[in-house]
Order: C-alpha cells, then sequence, then structure tokens
C-alpha cells in the first residue's frame, strides 16, 4: 500500500474507470512523444487492450499530421491474419526473429518505418536512434508478415526493450 500511495500522490498512477484511464495514459504519452517518439512505450497486459491503444495512438498522431499516407497489409498477429495499415513514422514492433537481408530483426523488437514503396517496407531500428549515421533496412510486405504497431506491446513482448518513458496500462484481474 505504500507503493500505490506514493504513485498516487505524485499523479503517476491513476484509479480510475476505464475510459478516464485510457484519456490520462495518452495524454501523459502525448506529452512524451511530443519530446522523443522513439524512447516511449506503452505498456499493457492483453492483446486486445494494445490493439485498441495502439488504435488510439495512430488516431492522435494521424490527426497531427505526423504520419505519411497509409498502405494496409495483412499481417499475422498472435496467430491470427489482421489487415492493418501502416505508413511512414509508423512504429512497429517485430513479432518474429529473422534475417531480413542485412539484418537479422528480433521478436519485440522496435522499429520506424522510413518509407513503403509498393510492398517493400524501408525501416529503421531502435537500436541505432542515437547513431549518427542511421541505417536503413528493407522487407517485403507480403513476404514477411509478422510485424504490427508499435506505440503499446503486452508486458511480455516488450521484455528486453528499453526505452526512456514507460507507461503502464493495468486494468482488471
Amino acid at each position: 500500500n505504500l507503493a500505490v500511495d506514493h504513485y498516487l500522490k505524485k499523479d503517476c498512477l491513476v484509479l480510475d474507470d476505464d475510459s478516464a484511464i485510457k484519456k490520462q495514459l495518452l495524454s501523459t504519452w502525448q506529452c512524451y512523444i511530443n519530446y522523443k517518439l522513439v524512447n516511449t512505450l506503452i505498456l499493457a497486459f492483453k492483446n486486445e487492450q494494445v490493439a485498441e491503444i495502439n488504435s488510439l495512438a495512430r488516431d492522435y498522431l494521424k490527426q497531427q499530421g505526423v504520419l505519411g499516407e497509409s498502405k494496409s497489409f495483412n499481417v499475422s498477429v498472435s496467430g491470427k491474419d489482421e489487415v492493418r495499415e501502416f505508413a511512414a513514422n509508423y512504429r512497429i514492433i517485430f513479432l518474429k526473429n529473422k534475417n531480413l537481408g542485412d539484418v537479422k530483426v528480433k521478436n519485440g523488437q522496435l522499429a520506424t518505418i522510413v518509407s513503403i514503396e509498393n510492398d517493400i517496407v524501408t525501416f529503421r531500428l531502435d537500436d541505432n536512434k542515437d547513431v549518427k549515421d542511421v541505417k536503413h533496412y528493407q522487407f517485403n510486405a507480403k513476404e514477411f508478415n509478422n510485424f504490427d504497431h508499435g506505440y503499446c506491446a503486452t508486458v511480455h513482448k516488450s521484455q528486453g526493450v528499453s526505452v526512456e518513458n514507460g507507461l503502464v496500462y493495468a486494468k482488471g484481474r
């Protein structure tokens, strides 16, 4: 109880109805991403929560004009085929280890899309975010579809990820 009280006093913990929690979470996330998007990740416990929060985050970034023109791809998320939109400046998370030409991506690794031409996705890894000459890599989204939006991830998927700002959405039992 001391830990909960400590975080409540610092406005780092919100105990409220679900819509108010999501609103507060996204408001805090918006403040952090104005600083640097690649240093911020929202964590949730269930895939459904992740999908909803990713959708809310993308909607906000679209309204701000941050994202480029989107293209739909069939992706494999948690063993299910889903149709998702992606564009330049979208955050993505890789869902499977794979050699993609010059780079081996890892399950749970984060990246940012640089551009999309037809089905070719050009991206930069977060691992290179502080390197002066950031390397860009590519994959064909019709041949490799194990990626998803990367604004929010499950706690399990985020193991091994380093970010400066982590926000946690915790609901239910």
